[in-house]
């Protein structure tokens, strides 16, 4: 099935045919097949000692390169029926690989599944010549990847990594998760660390591609978003959750999952488990998820680009309908989120400032935190602690939601519930001790 689905890719994308290579291992009586597929100068191979036809490995081997051409199909520079040195992308069997959706049944039994990572799709990449990974310097490009997740105020790259092979000679695979795109490994590599820098090498350099620098002036991301969608279909050759509109959600949606942990742990029941359904081609696929919960589900119906959001709608409606009170006290969550934002970031802790005013029986606070010489004001409150938490509460939805925003600071303004680039005055206030 997989073998003529590639093939019309492969016509669709304008790539030379496929070229298949079959090799038999073991006795007459049980032998086992490995296929190896070649499209565009890339090599993938059906997993060792699995396959028990000819048939069975081709088609296991034309799987991968399909899902790899449908994630990163090759712009038209790069697309050379004459290269004759092909990248190795051996895969060994699914937990080697990204973890990958599909609306047809795998045809040799392969399971995937879903985890609660945000991996909205693969993006392997290929580098630019065919040595490229060799020229890696160990560690080189984590410190580059996380610099540039810092200036564009993305969360801090997230690292997994698969193991296989004997313990005298594992080998590693690894993905890498920026701003909600996977980037994977071309090849596997002789050690974890090794394979990581090599996720972060090929995640550097393909938002590098896209414009993102780690030197050069921050650019705006809403630009850049809009050119790519009013560009010509042959001018777009992939798609990442970065260049997407994000669904319509709450602002304060990233805090449910919080919330109805926190109060399984208080109430010492079980964690919540989330389970999704997904819809559309891999290079488009839309999430909804379910959250299991005290023995019932509770599920959004709306789609979402990331697997995250979706499971964040599930805990939205869970809480609901559970815990309405603690939607109330959700705020309580905002000081605690704040700083972990902040040391994601790479901020030092925020600092409050809270002024009072008013005559004793009717004492009003205000607050102000400051984050990275940028102050944020929350809504006047009868208590110093809620004070506190409507500052952090603006704080941090400012901050989770500024990727296209950053580079717009707002004039300072001394209306409650607004970023300001200044604390406001304390003219007339005595300063909380």
């Amino acid at each position: 099935m997989y073998k003529s689905k590639l093939q019309e890719l492969c016509h669709r994308l304008g790539l030379p045919l496929p070229e298949y290579t079959v090799t038999r291992k073991g006795p007459d009586h049980d032998s086992k097949f490995q296929a190896q597929v070649t499209v565009n100068g890339v090599s993938f191979h059906s997993t060792p000692d699995k396959c028990k036809t000819c048939k069975e490995a081709e088609n296991l081997a034309a799987h991968f390169a399909f899902e790899y051409f449908s994630h990163n199909p090759p712009v038209p520079s790069t697309i050379d029926p004459s290269l004759t040195e092909a990248h190795s992308h051996p895969a060994a069997d699914p937990g080697v690989l990204p973890k990958v959706t599909s609306s047809h049944p795998d045809p040799v039994g392969s399971h995937e599944t879903h985890d609660s990572d945000p991996l909205a799709g693969p993006q392997p990449v290929m580098g630019d010549d065919p040595s490229f990974p060799s020229k890696i310097s160990a560690g080189a490009y984590k410190p580059k990847l996380l610099e540039l997740c810092r200036k564009y105020r993305w969360k801090q790259p997230e690292y997994k990594t698969a193991k296989e092979g004997p313990d005298h000679m594992p080998r590693f695979a690894a993905t890498v998760v920026v701003n909600d795109v996977a980037y994977v490994t071309p090849h596997q590599c002789r050690s974890s660390k090794e394979a990581t820098n090599l996720a972060a090498c090929v995640a550097f350099n393909q938002l590098a591609r896209l414009g993102f620098s780690s030197t050069a002036d921050h650019i705006d991301i809403k630009v850049h978003q809009n050119n790519k969608r009013n560009a010509q279909p042959s001018d777009i050759r992939s798609t990442s959750l970065a260049s997407r509109e994000p669904s319509n959600s709450s602002e304060v949606l990233h805090v449910y999952k919080n919330q109805l942990q926190q109060y399984a742990q208080k109430q010492g029941l079980p964690l919540p488990q989330y389970s999704c359904e997904t819809e559309g081609p891999p290079h488009d696929r839309r999430f909804r998820s379910r959250v299991a919960f005290s023995g019932k589900f509770y599920e959004c119906q709306q789609f979402f680009t990331t697997l995250k959001e979706a499971e964040q709608a599930a805990a939205k409606v869970a809480v609901e309908a559970i815990c309405p009170d603690e939607i109330q006290k959700g705020g309580g969550l905002f000081k605690t989120l704040l700083q972990e934002l902040a040391q994601k970031l790479g901020f030092l802790f925020p600092t409050y400032k809270t002024v009072q005013s008013g005559p004793p029986h009717d004492t009003t606070f205000s607050s102000v935190v400051q984050i990275d010489e940028e102050s944020y004001q929350g809504q006047p409150a009868k208590t110093k602690k809620q004070a506190e938490l409507n500052a952090a509460e603006i704080a941090y939805n400012t901050l989770i939601n500024c990727s296209d925003k950053c580079t717009k600071r707002q004039k300072t303004s001394t209306i409650p519930g607004t970023h300001i680039p200044h604390p406001p005055s304390t003219h007339n206030f005595s300063l909380c001790q």
